[in-house]
């Protein structure tokens, strides 16, 4: 009988110990898990972000103006506006309306200086867009962002209710 006692307070003991052990891994998590949901702030102010988009910008214009400088303007071949309109329909949404825009008018491919740099920095832009930024943009996805702009259209769209009283 002494035995058994003794057996049962053993085990008593520990799944006290584990139980112990069990709280302080409990709190740590708990720590964990508050420390990582708390809005943390931004690292910079809103205005560094800014100029470095600025920054890249000038840098997509300038290469784009680079490329075309003192070239002669060859017309883009059949092929070479296939890859192109390929290359920018894998590029989500964005990608497939400039593709089908520049399916239905070739000359956007850049018969002149002018043009071509646009084509250039649209396409980038576009690129950019669906492999880097579309998943920043919000916290959404392309589609769950759609559907808030057309929410935010439809809101603005319609007059106020507090306009009608003013």
């Amino acid at each position: 009988m002494e035995k058994v006692a003794e057996t049962a307070q053993k085990g008593l003991s520990e799944l006290s110990q584990r139980c112990d052990i069990l709280d302080k891994d409990n709190d740590l998590l708990r720590t964990q898990i508050a420390s990582t949901s708390c809005a943390q702030e931004p690292l910079r102010e809103e205005q560094f972000y800014v100029s470095q988009f600025d920054q890249i910008r000038m840098e997509i214009e300038s290469w784009a103006a680079k490329e075309t400088r003192g070239k002669v303007l060859e017309p883009v071949t059949t092929t070479c506006q296939d890859t192109v309109i390929a290359m920018l329909v894998v590029c989500g949404d964005h990608g497939k309306l400039a593709g089908d825009l520049l399916r239905s008018a070739s000359s956007l491919f850049g018969e002149n200086r002018r043009t071509r740099i646009a084509l250039i920095r649209h396409a980038t832009a576009v690129w950019l867009y669906s492999m880097m930024f579309d998943r920043f943009a919000f916290g959404f996805n392309s589609k769950m962002s759609d559907q808030f702009k057309n929410v935010e259209t439809t809101i603005y769209s319609q007059s106020s209710p507090i306009t009608n009283y003013i």
